[in-house]
């Protein structure tokens, strides 16, 4: 009886070593086959090249409406952008509509996808569905009404897609990109988060309560005033200038420099960690260990870097 479950145990690994070769085959030919094609012109791999993705997928993709459109703006306290190439323009406007548009004469798979449900618009790059064998480059432009531009969130996710957009007020606000270009101006809100990979960030003229920035390659610059701010970077430079004093400020760096721009203030207490970063402060401060008191020490800053250098300098409001 032994023997015989030894011969049976066995056999199921040969059949399984089989199995696991006749896979390899099949990857293989697909593999020759594929290279074949390839070298007698049959495949042409520029489609790859040139666009090719793995699908553009979302639920519930029946409930969208297509193309470019003019909608009430009345009842919309949430908007939601999804876009991947070419560029998202946020506007302001004095009509009474919310008007969405990209360029004309899309097949109709490429042209965007839009649906407002209990009071969010959300917008989709294209229609959902897998593969894609050409690139597609397109410019989107929103145009708010003056009278509607404040929202409880504004969101805009893109790819390589930059991103432009001025005059909005929001509970919150969240833009996110990978290699596109982040810029907005004239923007109040409670909490805005900025992230982006190797494309920048530029914000000028903004009052936030609670700014989050982040970068790996990409710089990253904001003009305005923020209460509590955190900021993280790789390579990429932090410039941050603040027509008021920050409650609490944490920069987080590697390679790039930070310099932190501030008016007169009732003081800070600055925690500061670096190997190699040089650091320089226009306020007269004491040195306690890794700390540097200004004043009475109210504001609570926080400063790491690797090799970057660290600047703080003193901000005239009256220029």
């Amino acid at each position: 009886m032994e023997g015989q479950l030894e011969s049976n145990d066995s056999l199921n690994k040969n059949k399984k070593k089989k199995a696991g070769l006749i896979v390899l085959l099949a990857i293989a030919l697909v593999v020759a086959a594929f290279l074949i094609l390839t070298g007698l012109g049959v495949i042409n791999t520029e489609i790859f090249k040139e666009g090719f993705d793995m699908g553009y997928i979302y639920t519930n993709s029946d409930s969208y409406l297509v193309g470019s459109a003019e909608i009430s703006a009345s009842d919309i306290k949430e908007i939601d952008i999804d876009w991947v190439e070419g560029s998202v323009n946020i506007e302001v406007h004095t009509g009474d509509k919310l008007i969405i548009s990209e360029p004309e004469g899309l097949e109709d798979a490429d042209r965007l996808r839009y649906k407002v449900e209990n009071g969010r618009l959300t917008i989709k790059f294209r229609k959902s569905s897998f593969f894609r064998f050409k690139p597609l480059d397109k410019p989107l432009t929103v145009k708010i009404p003056e009278s509607y531009r404040s929202f409880v969130l504004f969101m805009i996710e893109t790819v390589s897609a930059n991103m432009k957009a001025a005059s909005i007020i929001g509970d919150e606000v969240k833009l996110e990109a990978v290699s596109g270009n982040i810029s907005i101006k004239d923007f109040t809100c409670n909490l805005m988060k900025v992230e982006t990979v190797s494309g920048n960030i530029q914000i000028d003229n903004a009052a936030v309560e609670e700014l989050k920035l982040e970068a790996v390659s990409g710089d990253i610059n904001f003009i305005g005033n923020a209460d509590d701010v955190d900021a993280e970077t790789v390579s990429g430079t932090i410039n941050l200038t603040s027509h008021t004093c920050p409650h609490t400020l944490d920069f987080e760096s590697v390679s790039g420099d930070i310099k932190l721009r501030i008016p007169e203030n009732d003081g800070f207490e600055l925690r500061l960690e670096t190997v190699s970063g040089d650091f320089s402060c226009a306020f007269p401060t004491t040195k306690e260990r890794k700390e540097y008191v200004y004043k009475n020490g109210r504001a609570d800053f926080k400063v790491e870097t690797v090799s970057g250098d660290i600047k703080i300098e003193r901000l005239d409001n009256s220029l």
